[in-house]
């Protein structure tokens, strides 16, 4: 798309995005992406068409809480 500074005021035939999310890692990613998904074809304005092509779903890594005397430990240490 143009920079709104030089944008004119045209019908597009269409437009491609990508759109790349950074979700909470004990988010689980596929059932996200198949929400959004939905959310995004459900009902878009303007009688447009919306296509969701779902390229990748990755969860992200949640470590667990040390053990208290672990991080007694480390706290000890620093």
């Amino acid at each position: 798309m143009p920079p709104s500074s030089i944008a004119g005021n045209v019908l597009r035939p269409f437009t491609t995005l990508r759109l790349s999310l950074r979700l909470p890692p004990t988010l689980d990613a596929k059932k996200a992406s198949i929400r959004l998904k939905q959310i995004l074809e459900e009902n878009p304005p303007y009688n447009c068409k919306v296509n969701l092509e779902i390229l990748g779903a990755a969860s992200g890594f949640n470590a667990l809480e040390y053990p208290s005397y672990i991080q007694e430990s480390l706290n000890q240490a620093s």
